[in-house]
């Protein structure tokens, strides 16, 4: 496994997915998706611009290449979208995040930070940083405003969890990490890991 899987691995920790539905935007081989029915997810939506289904994808979980592959893209008919590590690769990526906007509740967002050595990697034609991410959202129909920012390590990975209506549940602060005298509100996501807070 990866690194950045790995690190993925650490954030998808702090989800509360049992019982939702969750679209996993991206999915590649689908090994998140396999791990998010694990995890007790409802039901899950793998989403790849692939034309095969990924081979270790479980038989439980539908697969699709667009959002308009959906029978009922309803208004927020998904609890949680898990975006991984592909917002970076888009042409337009306000333009496909407001399309999320509309069948989503909840985004959970990962992508190089613009600090990595690897932010410039081939295929990669967008660059972030916390403002910049905080602005596509923003414009995307996303409520910005309660949105919580990570990056693990520092500097390495930008990870932002943000709802539509503002009011979603966001992860549990990290207590069990032990971290002493940090405040809990949003935005927090600490340390003896290398969680470092951006915001809050």
């Amino acid at each position: 496994m990866r690194s950045w899987q790995e690190r993925g691995l650490k954030f998808l920790e702090y989800m509360d997915c049992k019982g939702k539905t969750v679209l996993d935007v991206g999915c590649g081989t689908g090994w998140v998706s396999n791990l998010l029915r694990e995890k007790g997810a409802q039901q899950v939506v793998a989403m790849d611009l692939s034309a095969t289904r990924p081979v270790a994808l479980s038989e439980q979980i539908t697969y699709v290449q667009t959002l308009e592959e959906l029978k009922e893209p309803l208004p927020s008919s998904f609890d949680i979208l898990w975006c991984h590590h592909m917002l970076e690769h888009l042409d337009n990526p306000i333009a496909f995040l407001t399309k999320l906007a509309k069948v989503g509740k909840q985004l959970w967002i990962a992508l190089p930070h613009a600090g990595a050595p690897y932010a410039f990697a081939k295929g990669h034609i967008n660059n972030y940083n916390m403002p910049l991410l905080t602005e596509h959202l923003r414009r995307s129909g996303w409520d910005a405003r309660n949105a919580s920012y990570y990056t693990f390590p520092v500097r390495q990975l930008l990870w932002a969890v943000v709802d539509v209506g503002g009011d979603g549940t966001y992860p549990k602060p990290m207590d069990e990490l032990n971290v002493e005298g940090v405040n809990t509100a949003h935005g927090l996501v600490f340390d003896t890991h290398n969680w470092e807070k951006i915001s809050g």
